[in-house]
């Protein structure tokens, strides 16, 4: 039953190597305060609900010439907030790294992406139009659509993905 299973990971594993990186562009400036106004500007969330059972992994990179360690001091003093910002690093250690953050879902990107965005406050993300300085900034998001019967290895792949972008904000063990 075991080597059943283990040959059904590898078959699909096999499978998956020609993955593709879906890109889109996002202008913090831009962004609204409200997901209505947002969808009426932008066609972003209802492209990637059209991959809405897919589980992916995805990471924001910031391609603007933006301040990370303004962005890692305004997550780091949320902690009283009414919006839940990712988990952080305690201590900032990577002026190198244009890499805002590395997440995975198992299905329903549209749904974590309007989290990071800020227009809903039931789970943990960005928040982005909420930030005092998003003024500037750009970033690009990346996504890898893995296929729905890899949803079980999403964890592995984001943990490997966080360990080679190192982003800015984000726990990953």
């Amino acid at each position: 039953m075991i080597a059943t299973y283990i040959g059904e990971i590898q078959e699909n594993l096999s499978a998956f190597k020609d993955y593709e990186v879906e890109t889109y562009d996002l202008d913090c400036n831009t962004l609204p305060l409200t997901l209505d106004e947002f969808n009426k500007k932008s066609a972003f969330i209802t492209e990637i609900a059209t991959n809405y059972t897919k589980p992916a992994v995805y990471w924001f990179e910031i391609t603007s010439e933006s301040d990370t360690k303004e962005i890692y001091d305004f997550v780091a003093q949320q902690t009283n907030s009414d919006r839940k910002y990712p988990a952080y690093k305690k201590t900032f250690n990577n002026d190198e790294s244009n890499i805002l953050y590395v997440g995975k879902v198992k299905n329903n990107l549209a749904g974590r992406m309007r989290m990071h965005l800020g227009f809903e406050r039931t789970g943990q993300g960005l928040q982005i139009c909420h930030w005092p300085h998003k003024t500037g900034l750009i970033l690009k998001l990346h996504v890898i659509y893995l296929p729905e019967n890899l949803e079980m290895l999403a964890n592995v792949f984001e943990l490997k993905l966080a360990s080679a972008l190192n982003p800015i904000l984000g726990k990953h063990k």
